[in-house]
């Protein structure tokens, strides 16, 4: 779990102190297993994120890190 603090205030102004939580919980090979299978099934991002119980956000953001990764490392079983 991680906090972000941001001071904003404008001239003259007394600061105004914004704290920012999120919950930096790391993908687990189990949950990263999961996202794809039900991806493949055609569930929704929303359905998705229910399932795991995380944010439709990190769903997104898990899947093009998936992309980027595989793009980088394609798949070496397949003939080249």
């Amino acid at each position: 779990m991680e906090f972000q603090v941001h001071a904003l205030r404008r001239p003259n102004d007394p600061p105004i102190v914004l704290v920012k939580w999120y919950d930096a919980t790391k993908w687990t090979d189990q949950e990263e297993a999961l996202l794809l299978r039900l991806r493949g099934e055609g569930k929704t991002r929303r359905e998705i994120a229910q399932a795991l119980q995380r944010q439709p956000s990190a769903i997104s953001s898990r899947l093009r890190k998936i992309e980027r990764r595989t793009d980088e490392w394609p798949d070496k079983t397949t003939p080249e």
